[in-house]
């Protein structure tokens, strides 16, 4: 089954703001094709220095959670960027030490944790 997770919660809930990622891995894992859509305040979770920082309650890190999600190949979509307009069209490759805005025009995140 193919199945959009959808989120607006940002790093002022980090539980809330794992959901997405902790569904859809379960999803992925049990064989379905989810893919997730990432809006407003959700979309500075994919910051490398937030997503360090995000623990949900009774969950691994974030960061964690974000690796196991780019091990699934699950896509991640985003709408806008709370970091001005000027970065809109891009995504971040997730990196070991920083983050790094790429353009990519069709608004889909490609995670690497290389």
């Amino acid at each position: 089954m193919k199945i959009l997770v959808k989120s607006a919660w940002g790093s002022d809930d980090p539980t809330k703001a794992a959901f997405p990622f902790l569904h859809a891995n379960g999803f992925a894992e049990t064989g379905h094709q989810p893919q997730i859509f990432l809006l407003g305040e959700a979309v500075s979770v994919m910051r490398n220095p937030v997503a360090a920082a995000i623990v949900p309650a009774g969950w691994p890190p974030l960061r964690e959670i974000l690796s196991d999600t780019h091990t699934l190949k699950i896509p991640i979509h985003r709408k806008g960027s709370p970091f001005g307009a000027k970065e809109s069209g891009a995504f971040w490759r997730l990196r070991a030490a920083r983050t790094e805005p790429v353009y990519c025009p069709t608004g889909v995140f490609k995670i690497s944790l290389a």
